[in-house]
């Protein structure tokens, strides 16, 4: 998938609505956008539409929106990654934005 059709996909994914995702300081802006993106949990409640404790929550849960928690890192003692694609995948599953 190019560029282009990764941010037709994106736009159709959140219901046609443009939500401007913030490059993460540690990804090279010189670097093409990539599946495997990493993002914050500010950033992943961003493109999940969704308040931060939210997420947050769902980690202790294990429910997101009545459906199981994406996938998710945790990093050293407190940081919590996620893959965009991992996001992307369970919007797609779970109708989300659709």
């Amino acid at each position: 998938m190019n560029i282009l059709q990764n941010d037709i996909a994106i736009f159709l994914a959140n219901g046609g609505v443009i939500h401007e995702i913030p490059t993460p300081e540690y990804v090279s802006k010189k670097s093409p956008r990539k599946q495997n993106l990493k993002l914050t949990s500010i950033e992943a409640a961003r493109l999940l539409g969704i308040n931060s404790d939210s997420l947050s929550r769902s980690r202790a849960t294990g429910l997101l929106l009545g459906w199981p928690t994406p996938e998710f890192t945790k990093v050293g003692k407190r940081k919590i990654i996620y893959r965009q694609k991992d996001i992307e995948t369970w919007k797609t599953i779970h109708g989300i934005g659709v």
